[in-house]
């Protein structure tokens, strides 16, 4: 029969590579500097991701969308910010099935309105065909060059 010991170590004598049995930290900055803009690529499109260059075209799709967004709220006086975000905004698209996520921000004088009755006031005064999804708050869909844009009011 045998009996194994372990110390369980405390706050103070865990060391910065102890954050993880497969990598410490100091290994990170080669690993960073090993990784070129190539083998990223590489790396995305082998695990189903779409490259940089396809991310950024796909930015450039969407690009009128955020501008028109923008422009109708200012014509109605609605205070927002208009967001990428979602895998678009972090560059990691699927290569097959993807969708955009763009928020619409109102303001905090908005409140007690009701947001999504705001952005669908704006996006008809973009004249956008436009779906509306019922959820615990509604947002839309718009399709734009065959790409689903999701747009939701935060």
């Amino acid at each position: 029969m045998f009996f194994f010991f372990f110390k369980q170590k405390t706050a103070y004598e865990i060391y910065q590579c102890d954050w993880s049995s497969d990598v410490c930290s100091s290994d990170l900055t080669l690993l960073n500097n090993y990784l070129t803009l190539n083998v990223m690529n590489t790396i995305i499109k082998s695990v189903g991701l779409k490259s940089m260059s396809d991310v950024e075209s796909v930015k450039k799709q969407i690009r009128p969308l955020l501008s028109l967004l923008r422009k109708s709220a200012k014509e109605l006086n609605i205070s927002v910010k208009v967001i990428l975000g979602g895998s678009l905004a972090k560059g990691t698209l699927l290569k097959d099935d993807f969708d955009v996520d763009v928020f619409v921000a109102f303001s905090k004088k908005y409140v007690k309105e009701d947001l999504s009755n705001l952005l669908e006031k704006i996006l008809k005064k973009s004249n956008l065909k436009i779906d509306k999804i019922h959820g615990s708050r509604d947002y839309f869909h718009v399709l734009i060059d065959n790409i689903v844009v999701e747009i939701v009011p935060i």
